[in-house]
């Protein structure tokens, strides 16, 4: 009888064991996914201000009428 009653108990803790080891995965993939949109919300406001940047740049090179020149801003020293 003492054994049945040490049966039951092994399998009580492997339960629990379960128990938490479920729960560790379910936290390791929740901050798996957290790590996935941090980086997502980071490159995507990057890109769009390279985009910008490049944009700006290309504006400004015709608005000047080319890259600025020694003696700018106007050109001719």
């Amino acid at each position: 009888m003492l054994h049945t009653i040490h049966d039951r108990d092994a399998s009580a803790e492997s339960g629990a064991a379960a128990r938490e080891e479920e729960l560790a995965r379910q936290a390791a993939i929740k901050r798996i996914e957290h790590k996935r949109r941090f980086w997502i919300s980071t490159a995507v406001p990057a890109g769009a201000m390279l985009i910008l940047a490049a944009i700006w740049a290309i504006t400004e090179y015709h608005n000047a009428g080319g890259w600025p020149r020694p003696g700018w801003p106007g050109g001719n020293s």
